[in-house]
């Protein structure tokens, strides 16, 4: 595992993805690769609530019988972290879920030169948003100025 810290300063490379296909349902995004220099590709994924980060090669596609099948794709150019190739990360922030008793991490919001990305573990999938609003859990996110690691000039 490692830390979303260890992103920053880095430049994103490419990006993979893999998506579960399940009949008559949108893919979802099922993980999710950052190639970043000097790290390698950095597999997200979401075990549980949070969202967990780890050096990991790509998977190949595989089926899952009676659930589905996955496929693998590189560089898709309409894939919302597309724009932000061979840009570095400035800095990371972590997104934090509070609500009633509950505050608990759920995502990060990476900075690049030319905008911005929130990579959320939203009901144990991995949602991206640049600024669009999330529904009714939007209210309830909140991101932690106390991680903020900006290097920006």
């Amino acid at each position: 595992m490692i830390n979303a810290e260890d992103l920053v300063g880095r430049r994103l490379l490419r990006a993979t993805t893999s998506w579960h296909h399940y009949p008559e349902t949108e893919p979802s995004l099922l993980h999710m690769w950052l190639h970043m220099e000097g790290l390698g590709p950095v597999r997200f994924h979401t075990p549980g609530d949070g969202l967990a980060l780890e050096i990991d090669q790509p998977h190949g596609p595989y089926d899952m019988d009676e659930y589905g099948h996955t496929t693998v794709e590189d560089d898709q150019q309409d894939f919302p972290m597309s724009p932000f190739v061979g840009q570095q990360i400035l800095s990371v922030r972590e997104i934090r879920y509070r609500g009633g008793n509950l505050d608990f991490a759920v995502g990060i919001t990476v900075q690049f030169p030319n905008g911005s990305v929130r990579i959320i573990n939203l009901a144990d999938e991995i949602v991206l948003a640049h600024d669009r609003d999330l529904g009714p859990v939007e209210e309830h996110l909140r991101e932690a100025a106390s991680t903020d690691l900006d290097l920006s000039p």
